[in-house]
């Protein structure tokens, strides 16, 4: 997940036109730990405030769909629920059957596409 997160990372970047040192040098990051980042060697910040300011010079919108993928790929890489999961109390509700999918139970269609649902609807 590291690596998916430091790719979409490197992406946005790039998106930019600067090269990792030149966007280092404009915002104060360290090229090593963005370079490693980038190449999953090692997981994001778990801090939202560190997070926030990577989020804000890679010129990224609050409002927008990158801000949201940015902050669950951060958080996921970390083996954590994103938070915009944890505060949607429907389907928070619905995680057990989730988890019973993906390990291999066999949950009623029902019951997937009620998930389905709340997600793109989310």
């Amino acid at each position: 997940m590291a690596n998916e997160f430091g790719a979409y990372f490197m992406q946005l970047r790039m998106s930019l036109r600067k090269t990792l040192r030149q966007f280092c040098l404009d915002n104060r990051f360290d090229p090593g730990n963005i370079s490693r980042m980038e190449r999953g060697l090692i997981s994001p910040s778990t801090s939202d405030k560190v997070l926030q300011r990577y989020a804000e010079a890679l010129k990224l919108s609050p409002k927008g769909p990158e801000w949201n993928r940015f902050f669950s790929l951060a958080a996921t890489s970390a083996g954590k629920i994103p938070k915009r999961v944890l505060a949607n109390k429907e389907l928070m509700a619905e995680l057990p059957v989730l988890f019973m999918a993906l390990s291999g139970k066999k949950p009623s269609v029902e019951k997937l596409r009620r998930i389905i649902k709340i997600v793109k609807e989310s």
